[in-house]
């Protein structure tokens, strides 16, 4: 799960310091409380453990000066914190060691070790991100194509995969190709573009170049 966020950009820091504290500030609101987010913290369920739904505090101001004040102290510790990063790190060095010494036969030391973790750390965040990416336009496509269907074909799959790579750049059928067929040799790439024009995503330009049709993806 933190990967994933890390991948849509959300910062986590860790503090060294007993701290307990939940809270949500926004640019005009400040929620304060110690209260879980779940059925019976909020008082919505009550169950055979629990002789009452929990009852917890919640503190709300929109006060500017209170919101200001909070934010502030807010990064104050949060600058003082640790990177997620630095602590997946730590918790890969037992991975990243097996790895270097019984499948690549060396010993790194424990820099070298870190160092691998960040790259590792990097690398599946990065993978994230395309995973995310490529999950947008999927539902992109299944908008436009069968809104009342949420069922997802290879072909769509594909699709999407081609709109990912023309994101970066336009290119030709052989590049598309290439991009596409080292998953499926017998996947049809001529139809799959094909339908992408019918559908107006795609649009092919006078030097047989192929790129996204920009008022089709921002609809």
């Amino acid at each position: 799960m933190y990967l994933s966020l890390l991948a849509y950009g959300i910062q986590f820091r860790k503090l060294n310091m007993p701290l307990h504290a939940k809270l949500v500030i926004t640019d005009s609101m400040l929620c304060i409380s110690s209260v879980n987010l779940n059925n019976m913290n909020l008082g919505f369920s009550k169950t055979r453990s629990f002789w009452r739904s929990n009852t917890e505090t919640l503190y709300i101001s929109t006060e500017i000066a209170h919101v200001s004040e909070a934010a502030k102290e807010f990064l104050l510790f949060f600058y003082q914190g640790i990177e997620i990063e630095q602590e997946f790190s730590r918790l890969l060095d037992k991975e990243v060691r097996s790895l270097a010494t019984e499948i690549h036969g060396f010993n790194p030391d424990p820099a070298a070790r870190r160092l691998l973790a960040q790259v590792m750390i990097r690398e599946r965040v990065e993978a994230e991100k395309i995973f995310s990416k490529i999950g947008e336009l999927i539902r992109l496509l299944i908008h436009h194509l069968h809104p009342n269907n949420n069922h997802v074909s290879q072909h769509d799959v594909f699709a999407a995969l081609i709109l990912y790579n023309l994101t970066a750049t336009k290119m030709n059928f052989h590049q598309i190709s290439e991009k596409i067929m080292q998953y499926d040799q017998d996947f049809s790439v001529n139809a799959c573009i094909a339908s992408l024009i019918d559908h107006r995503f795609i649009e092919k330009d006078e030097d047989n170049y192929y790129r996204i049709a920009i008022t089709k993806i921002l609809e």
